[in-house]
């Protein structure tokens, strides 16, 4: 399963038209909150993920993915690429981290990496 975490509505839109174009089964939420209530986990799961979100950021649920030991490989993407930022995704194992806008066939490419 592919969950995707984006709170701007044109860009998660267009993140799920790329799955369903792939073939790509997912689930899609607009916030941590709303990932952390509904999310059904399945096997070989991939999660990509905003860092800027409101209320719960994507930070935030990175370190609750970890603390909770939730067995996802993450992916992040952002449009703000801060040094900061990825070296604080490569410390808490994210696969692949991807600046805005994401080249989508890439990102396909390392998703089917990490569910094979």
């Amino acid at each position: 399963m592919i969950a995707i975490v984006e709170d701007d509505v044109s860009v998660r839109e267009a993140v799920e038209a790329l799955f369903q174009s792939a073939g790509m089964e997912y689930q899609s939420f607009g916030s941590s909150e709303d990932f952390i209530s509904g999310f059904r986990p399945g096997v070989k799961d991939v999660l990509v993920l905003d860092m800027n979100l409101p209320g719960i950021s994507g930070y935030d649920l990175l370190k609750r993915i970890i603390l909770d030991k939730m067995n996802i490989s993450v992916i992040v993407t952002t449009a703000f690429d801060e040094k900061d930022s990825r070296e604080f995704c490569m410390n808490y194992g994210v696969k692949a981290y991807f600046r805005k806008p994401v080249d989508g066939d890439a990102l396909i490419d390392i998703i089917k990496f990490y569910q094979n």
